[in-house]
């Protein structure tokens, strides 16, 4: 996942850790019997799935852009409305809010909003 990010945002790695080398770490963890690094142990389920991620993300693509090609007259209570953040869709949004301990942003151009796709990847 980091040389697909590093691929397209970061190539030179000035900014994402070099995951090269990292094989000697995790086989240290593996020996350790660190939770979640050893096969048969415990591990942890993650409460979002790439599912609610991506779906969450192309649904928030799309009400920016609603909200920038209509000049701004897309509310979050027009959005309610129309049950675009029902479901699976408003998963992920609830989530990352909840992890980041912000409150619902009062518009959809706040800077919030485009900072949820980056953050949840």
């Amino acid at each position: 996942m980091v040389h697909i990010l590093a691929s397209t945002l970061d190539e030179g790695f000035s900014v994402l850790p070099v995951p090269r080398g990292w094989e000697d770490a995790f086989a240290s963890l593996r020996s350790r019997k660190q939770r979640g690094y050893y096969w048969g142990s415990n591990i942890s389920i993650p409460p979002l799935g790439a599912y609610q991620i991506f779906e969450g993300q192309t649904r928030f693509g799309q009400l920016q852009y609603l909200y920038f090609t209509t000049g701004g007259k897309l509310a979050w209570d027009d959005v309610r409305s129309m049950g675009m953040l029902t479901g699976v869709y408003g998963e992920a949004f609830g989530h990352f809010l909840r992890l980041a301990e912000l409150d619902s942003p009062p518009s959809i151009d706040d800077p919030v909003v485009p900072l949820f796709p980056i953050l949840l990847i």
